[in-house]
């Protein structure tokens, strides 16, 4: 918007400079209107109502009557109903409108205050990935759908989404308002993924083996196959994994702890206390006590936990192969009592400084990089994963290097690498680097300070049977001031764009912008930057090959190089500012307030998870491995019992899977679910479907307010239903009506 969102903030209550300053802005911006409507925007950020407003009015009006002007206290719904009256000849903008010449744009807003973007992002997908798909699946059984209870976890992450809230542009005091906000999201969804998960187990049919029921859950509408992790507490010491025919399954102990079943306040350690209390009185006196938290005797009740404290059991955690798992269906195991007699097939290979699966090679280096090499497609990708630090003199909106920068990278630093994990399901490295860096500004600003601090950084880097991916787990110890961190990953490509997923969709973007070569002579509010944010993956590629790098919680990226293309993700911005004015990249007056913002500097444990996916050139698998990467499938451990048994087919199967999943949920205003999906891929897909399991019935087309598009029919064929066109980055919104629920709820 011309001269701000706040155009009209500044606006005097002086009646003669009320009147100049209207007309100056008539003036200006009617040069620029393509009917007789102007927009005067009488607020800013953080500002409250103005009650002066209504008389500065009337004042104005009685003025600029005979000027033929009239001002309207009106709203932006009214003013465009006053636009598309008038039938202008309206100019088509195309683009992400990231030109900062008029408005700044703020590069670099997004990596700062990591801690609240991780949260968002969590809680986001928390509800998106496993609450809301769970809640659904339940429902349709009938059960009923917490709905009031998601819509406040909701509102509780939206009232955090105000652009200086999320973005982290704001005093301290703000920033732990809008954190505390998050973790009461977080705290209301881990309890809801409790409920959801031990209801959905509960209608699973679990007595078809012996042992402890172990639940396998894929909330995607994709089949899948991967290596599950587990975390279990059982009242044994060795154990066998069984599947739902009694095969003994190959697993991977990752840890065990010993755990006293009546004390330990686990979900887990509790069940497992309460059966093996009821199991000896069953042998004890005949009876089994139908009360799970009371002893039976022939006299009186005795609370449960006293004798449940004698109870020592195993907290495990371990993987296991999870193959042909359906789209959004489920699979039961059994965890019997005794020694595993069936040893996995080494299907990941570990050697000192390798690591293989069928798919993929890492050879590391001695400063912890690792050239990777795609066996399928004869491909290796250099120097991976090589951490860059720079200085930061710019504030909470921007980022800007000091005037002397120093920039300070892995490259020569020697890494103690050491395993993990040996197999035989999956590999993993432990990388500990010490980076020395300067631990601030200089006393100016304009330079990277003299002393030296040493920058801890930890990277579990894991790689599973199935795998096509390299998984990433980094942990920073931050005890520096004013500085960014990066991670590199050569592409082996050399391309003039970058492809990073957006709301709903996946946006092309320039990697070097041509606007740096003229930003200053013509005097734009700010250097445009080729930063970006990002969801969760950018990609570069040609027409033979391409290195995406898939993230669950880093927002920001920019391609750097010359002859190759490197991705270069941020993990954080550590800053001591609000707002600084006269920046490198930002001449004038500083964005926001000119505070002191201690807690963005993030000093402390920070913790990022990201993985390195190569594929053959543009590829619409990009899209889908992200959304595994989101959405792991999670185990839940439950007890015996019949379950509905056949009635259990919530699935939905959804192809080709460049239609990405977006959310499953109950509708808002009636008793039906709501599927939302969109076109990933770079080009029109004409041929989509979907299968329904049998507790669905009809599948329509509704619009975002899940009102019905009643021009649009879907044809059932072959036991599919035939979805439209979807052009690129379209969204397709759909209501699945249930067969068996009749829950009000």
């Amino acid at each position: 918007m011309p001269f701000s969102y706040g155009n009209a903030y500044m606006l005097p209550t002086d009646k003669s400079k009320a009147i100049d300053f209207t007309r100056k802005g008539i003036d200006v911006l009617g040069k620029m209107a393509t009917t007789g409507n102007i927009l005067f925007m009488r607020g800013w950020d953080h500002s409250g109502f103005s009650p002066e407003t209504n008389e500065i009015i009337n004042i104005l009006n009685k003025e600029l009557k005979q000027e033929n002007h009239q001002i309207i206290h009106s709203n932006l719904e009214d003013l465009f109903d006053d636009i598309q009256k008038e039938k202008p000849d309206l100019q088509t903008l195309v683009g992400e409108f990231r030109k900062p010449k008029t408005m700044r744009i703020h590069p670099g807003i997004d990596s700062t205050r990591m801690n609240l973007k991780q949260l968002n992002r969590k809680c986001q997908n928390l509800l998106e990935k496993y609450i809301e798909p769970i809640c659904s699946m339940n429902w349709v059984l009938g059960s009923s759908y917490p709905q009031k209870i998601i819509n406040h976890a909701w509102k509780q992450i939206l009232q955090s989404q105000a652009h200086d809230s999320i973005c982290g542009c704001c005093t301290d005091q703000a920033s732990r308002r809008v954190q505390n906000r998050f973790l009461d999201a977080l705290e209301i969804e881990e309890a809801l993924l409790r409920n959801a998960t031990a209801q959905y187990a509960n209608q699973i049919t679990t007595h078809t083996q012996d042992g402890t029921p172990l639940v396998v859950l894929n909330t995607l509408p994709y089949k899948r196959e991967d290596v599950v992790l587990a975390e279990v507490v059982i009242p044994f010491k060795e154990f066998s994994l069984r599947d739902s025919l009694g095969n003994e399954v190959p697993c991977q102990i990752i840890s065990r702890e010993k755990v006293q079943l009546g004390i330990d306040p686990s979900v887990e350690a509790m069940r497992v206390a309460a059966e093996e209390v009821k199991r000896d009185l069953l042998e004890e006196v005949g009876k089994r006590p139908d009360e799970p938290a009371i002893y039976y005797s022939d006299d009186n009740y005795v609370p449960l936990a006293p004798r449940a404290k004698g109870i020592e059991g195993q907290r495990i955690s371990f993987q296991f192969a999870v193959s042909d798992m359906s789209p959004c269906g489920n699979q039961v195991f059994f965890m019997q009592e005794g020694k595993a007699k069936n040893i996995a097939k080494q299907a990941v290979i570990v050697e000192n400084s390798s690591l293989e699966n069928d798919f993929i090679r890492l050879e590391f280096h001695t400063n912890g990089t690792f050239d990777l090499i795609d066996k399928i497609q004869n491909v290796t990708y250099r120097n991976q994963h090589l951490f860059r630090d720079g200085g930061d003199a710019g504030d909470t909106y921007n980022y800007s290097p000091p005037e002397s920068d120093k920039l300070l990278t892995s490259e020569n630093t020697k890494a103690k690498i050491s395993i993990l994990d040996k197999g035989p399901l999956i590999g993993r490295f432990l990388i500990e680097l010490d980076l020395e860096i300067p631990g601030g500004l200089s006393d100016d600003g304009k330079a990277r300070s003299q002393d030296i601090k040493q920058l801890h950084i930890e990277s579990k880097i894991t790689l599973g049977c199935f795998s096509k991916t390299v998984a990433v787990h980094t942990k920073i110890i931050n005890n520096t001031n004013d500085h960014r961190i990066q991670v590199l990953f050569p592409c082996g490509v050399k391309s003039e764009f970058s492809f990073a997923e957006e709301q709903f969709g996946v946006i092309k973007r320039p990697n070097k912008r041509e606007e740096e070569k003229y930003w200053e002579k013509e005097k734009w509010t700010e250097h445009p930057l080729a930063l970006y944010p990002q969801q969760t993956f950018v990609d570069v590629n040609d027409s033979n090959k391409g290195l995406a790098i898939l993230n669950r919680n880093i927002t920001e990226y920019e391609v750097l190089g010359d002859s190759e293309s490197i991705i270069a993700i941020t993990l954080f911005r550590g800053i001591g500012a609000m707002g600084r004015p006269d920046l490198v990249i930002r001449p004038g007056r500083a964005s926001g307030l000119e505070v002191q913002t201690p807690n963005a500097l993030l000093h402390g444990e920070l913790e990022f998870d990201y993985a390195v996916f190569p594929h053959p050139g543009a590829s619409d698998a990009v899209a889908l491995h992200a959304n595994y990467f989101n959405a792991p499938m999670i185990t839940v451990q439950t007890n015996q019992h019949p379950g509905v048994g056949d009635n259990m087919d919530s699935s939905i199967d959804i192809s080709p899977s460049c239609l990405t999943f977006s959310c499953l949920k109950k509708a808002e205003r009636e008793n039906a679910l709501i599927l939302r999906i969109y076109n990933s891929s770079y080009e029109e897909v004409k041929k989509g479907k979907i299968r329904l399991g049998k507790n669905f019935g009809n599948l329509k087309i509704v619009n975002l307010n899940e009102q019905p598009v009643i021009d649009k029919y879907l044809e059932f064929i072959d036991g599919f239903w035939c979805l439209p066109a979807l052009k690129s980055n379209q969204i397709l919104s759909l209501k699945i009506s249930a067969v068996k629920n009749s829950n009000k709820d």
